[in-house]
């Protein structure tokens, strides 16, 4: 098989232990190179994007993986739509589809500049939730989860922040802690370390310049 010409790669492994290298190539295809080690040895490529029948996406991937097998690959196209390749263990092998996320929100949906996302997954409340930069630099966040209804939402996370110069700026990673507090973490034009994060069961987000708490030691 032919290696794809990765962009950037995102990796994971499954509750099943099957490990995976996936990412966009040159053409915008969703691409996975992995290998299920319980079953064979040999590793494989699938075009995501052919198999869904999909259109082109941009900049980058990110991924969550669910408690109950799910996998979700998200990406912008070139419209600044959120758009998700997935596959849960029920649909059967190799059976993918993709969803345009933004279409599903019924509110005006905010679009995305490709290039810079992240994604993070709370068991508690089995959320799903993804963000990224729109054309004003906020930082947007869609997400899912199963008792608001089981419908995508969208928020701006810093719209109504007072240090507005301190919000992220470049490259963001998502991280969420045991006690489920969720956090965005990334670096703001100054250079500061920034996070911005939720308590438990919040959407409300607030921002800490951990460059200012952290102590020299």
């Amino acid at each position: 098989m032919t290696t794809p010409a990765f962009t950037k790669i995102v990796t994971y492994v499954t509750s099943w232990n099957q490990w995976t290298l996936a990412g966009l190539d040159a053409d915008g295809n969703v691409q996975g190179v992995w290998v299920n080690v319980a079953t064979f040895t040999t590793w494989r490529v699938d075009n995501l994007s052919t198999i869904t029948g999909a259109d082109p996406l941009e900049g980058e991937l990110d991924v969550t993986l669910t408690p109950w097998g799910g996998i979700r690959f998200a990406g912008a196209d070139d419209d600044g739509n959120l758009v998700a390749t997935w596959w849960n263990p029920g649909r059967g092998p190799g059976n993918w589809s993709q969803t345009d996320l933004t279409a599903q929100i019924t509110e005006a949906a905010p679009t995305l500049v490709p290039g810079q996302l992240t994604a993070w997954f709370i068991s508690d409340s089995n959320m799903i939730s993804y963000a990224g930069y729109d054309a004003n630099g906020d930082i947007i966040s869609l997400y899912w989860e199963p008792s608001d209804g089981a419908v995508w939402n969208a928020d701006n996370l810093t719209e109504d922040l007072d240090n507005r110069d301190s919000r992220p700026t470049g490259s963001i990673t998502a991280h969420v802690s045991s006690t489920g507090e969720a956090g965005i973490y990334g670096a703001a034009d100054s250079g500061d370390v920034v996070r911005l994060w939720a308590e438990p069961g919040s959407q409300e987000f607030m921002l800490d310049v951990l460059s200012d708490l952290a102590a020299r030691v």
